[in-house]
């Protein structure tokens, strides 16, 4: 009785590991997929809709003929929060932040995302730097102050109010 046991305690640990590897084996390969980029190159876009600060609804011409409806985030930043739990100076930063990125699209002659990096092929969200003749989105929300360095931290506040 105690050899079924110890086989039956021996049967249940190897499971146990091989289903631990399977399930490590898989969020492995899971991280590694996180994204690629779908889309090398420099595509035009219009933009359908700003969203907030650095993200924004775009249709881009991704292959002759072919069009494509993204929702594109700007990456390496972080803006401030509209939130209703964000202090009030934050949410006003916020909104002029967005009204800047609108802006910035409405008075370009021309506007486009280099690089769609994306989880898979499938969803509508991508990661991308936009570009007009002004330049980079993302240096510009930097430079007017609308925007900071994915790296600072959080606690930092935006704003004194």
């Amino acid at each position: 009785m105690s050899s079924n046991v110890s086989t039956s305690s021996f049967a249940y640990a190897k499971t146990r590991r091989a289903l631990f590897t399977v399930a490590a084996l898989g969020f492995a390969a899971s991280s590694l997929a996180a994204s690629f980029i779908a889309y090398p190159g420099v595509y035009p876009i219009a933009v359908i809709e700003v969203r907030d600060a650095k993200t924004f609804y775009v249709n881009a011409a991704v292959w002759p003929g072919f069009e494509r409806n993204f929702v594109i985030t700007q990456p390496g930043i972080d803006i401030p929060s509209d939130g209703i739990r964000a202090p009030a100076c934050e949410q006003k930063l916020a909104a002029k932040a967005k009204a800047f990125t609108q802006s910035f699209f409405k008075g370009a002659e021309s506007s486009e995302v280099h690089n769609i990096e994306m989880a898979d092929t499938a969803s509508e969200n991508a990661v991308a730097v936009a570009y007009t003749e002004q330049g980079s989105l993302v240096d510009a929300l930097l430079e007017k102050g609308f925007a900071r360095p994915s790296g600072t931290d959080p606690a930092t506040p935006w704003c004194s109010e």
